[in-house]
């Protein structure tokens, strides 16, 4: 039985990235979307909007998508005092930046 991420080190490994990597997963998804799959974050809501704010933070484009197509809220996950939107135009991440302009846009 494969055991769930500990907290402590699932926050270590956020602010790493290799979450958020392609390679991370033996079948080529990032782990963020393999715990997602899995069930991980069911009750865990604000690991959930952190994990969208980390991958916009880190410019992991395709899992903000990902995220966002589920139905995480991109104005949480904001423990840090900054948003998934202003942690992707602080590092310059312009098209993760595109990408919640264009989803704010699509849902109002």
């Amino acid at each position: 039985m494969e055991r769930r991420p500990q907290r402590a080190r699932a926050g270590r490994l956020f602010a790493s990235g290799t979450l958020f990597d392609n390679h991370a997963s033996s079948d080529g998804k990032c782990r963020i979307v393999e715990w997602y799959e899995k069930g991980y974050f069911d009750n865990e809501p604000k690991a959930l909007a952190e994990a969208l704010t980390c991958s916009c933070f880190l410019g992991r484009t395709s899992v903000a998508d990902f995220l966002l197509t589920e139905g995480v809220d991109p104005a949480q996950g904001t423990s840090t005092g900054l948003s998934a939107f202003h942690w992707a135009a602080n590092r310059g991440n312009l098209d993760t930046v595109k990408l919640l302009i264009q989803r704010r846009r699509h849902s109002n």
